[in-house]
């Protein structure tokens, strides 16, 4: 299970440094495609995927991670208005 989530981490951070080297208008469209890519997959299939744990605490760090990020951003707007 530790070698999974060391797995998990490694490709998580490769993937960061391979996105920081992306230009804005690059991310977008790969998060278009990778968007519709997910739609077909819905389709195709019908039941949940079945995750693993460490993949569920990945996802879990991540979400925290981004909820901090919005809610700091929130509370600078309100700052400037």
């Amino acid at each position: 299970m530790v070698y999974h989530f060391l797995l998990y981490l490694t490709t998580l951070i490769f993937d960061l440094f391979a996105s920081i080297r992306l230009a804005p208008d690059e991310k977008d469209l790969q998060i278009a495609l990778l968007q519709q890519q997910l739609r077909v997959l819905k389709r195709k299939v019908k039941k949940k995927p079945r995750l693993s744990r460490p993949a569920k605490l990945m996802l879990m760090a991540l979400t925290t991670h981004m909820q901090r990020q919005t809610q700091q951003w929130q509370q600078r707007l309100r700052e400037a208005v």
